[in-house]
């Protein structure tokens, strides 16, 4: 009787400490929809990905440029990017094109950077955004210069 009831309170225990943990894990932030363009010398940038790097805060959304340019970002699996104020980055190498093809025989690589090296520094980039509820959509311009 004491083993069946020990069984319990171990079964029980371990059930409470897994919803726990999994609990504070997956508590979605206040969010919103961000959309938006990528242009270099105004042209639109036919890969690459944008990322966000908040100032606080755990999450960095990120998107995948289409080839028309525009993006969408995401957080973990949600749509959209936390609320607050971010830094902003882009990469954008001859690896991320649909097209670039990788040797199989050898080590993955970034190839080329295909956009100034100051844009895929969120420090250097002089890019910023305010994610807001309704925002409009963005366009980020970037130049050669």
């Amino acid at each position: 009787m004491f083993v069946k009831r020990w069984n319990v309170v171990l079964l029980l225990a371990v059930v409470l400490g897994i919803t726990a943990f999994t609990g504070g894990c997956s508590k979605k932030p206040k969010m919103a929809r961000v959309t938006g363009t990528v242009t270099l010398d105004g042209q639109p940038l036919k890969y690459g990905a944008v990322f966000f790097s908040p100032e606080s805060g755990p999450y960095q959304p990120r998107g995948t440029i289409q080839p028309d340019g525009t993006f969408e970002m995401m957080t973990q699996d949600w749509k959209g990017a936390p609320l607050g104020e971010y830094k902003v980055f882009i990469n954008c190498f001859e690896s991320q094109d649909p097209n670039f093809k990788q040797d199989p025989n050898k080590e993955p690589v970034r190839g080329k950077n295909m956009i100034p090296k100051k844009y895929n520094d969120a420090e250097k980039s002089g890019l910023t955004i305010s994610v807001k509820k309704g925002m409009e959509p963005v366009t980020f311009e970037l130049t050669k210069k």
